[in-house]
């Protein structure tokens, strides 16, 4: 996982787990390494967007885990770095439930919604996605199902964004 900074923190490696601290600038960060994060990134941290990676980053990589998970490969592919990041940015995977049609379809909505393009779309904070899994859980624990539900009822973004621009101020800043 990436930080704001392009720290690595945490990284996945066949066969063990490294804690690094340090940037991509460092000669112990390889360029295998960063060849294998970036199916994990989220289009913001692409670069090719004016914007800054936040806690919703995470989410869409949290997303493309679960994706994995459930379908058993990864949904953003590429034979190199630029089409991994095209895709990243322009094509939405196939749904879960296309791919394993045995998915329960409110689990496959739910990594939908983590794998959405534009932050604005996600879920804007981890105990939203808790909520909605543990309700899946809990639903499929009772009843060996999921019927469908209402996602992201307790989903709140745990920041205030302000915008950089003014709005109904034309007269006062001419």
């Amino acid at each position: 996982l990436l930080n704001s900074n392009l720290q690595i923190k945490l990284l996945y490696l066949p066969g063990e787990y490294q804690l690094l601290h340090h940037g991509f600038d460092n000669p112990m960060v390889q360029k295998g390494i960063v060849d294998n994060l970036a199916p994990y990134i989220s289009p913001e941290q692409t670069e090719r967007l004016e914007r800054e990676p936040d806690c919703r980053s995470d989410l869409y990589s949290m997303g493309i885990l679960l994706y994995q998970l459930l379908v058993g490969h990864q949904p953003i592919k590429g034979a190199n770095l630029t089409e991994i990041y095209y895709n990243h940015l322009a094509v939405m995977p196939a749904s879960p439930i296309q791919v394993e049609p045995m998915i329960p379809p409110m689990l496959s909505e739910i990594v939908n919604k983590l794998l959405q393009k534009i932050p604005e779309d996600r879920y804007q904070s981890s105990q939203g996605i808790k909520f909605d899994l543990e309700q899946c859980q809990m639903q499929f624990t009772s009843q060996d199902c999921i019927p469908d539900f209402k996602m992201g009822t307790k989903d709140f973004a745990p920041f205030l964004k302000i915008s950089k621009r003014s709005y109904g101020r034309k007269n006062q800043l001419n």
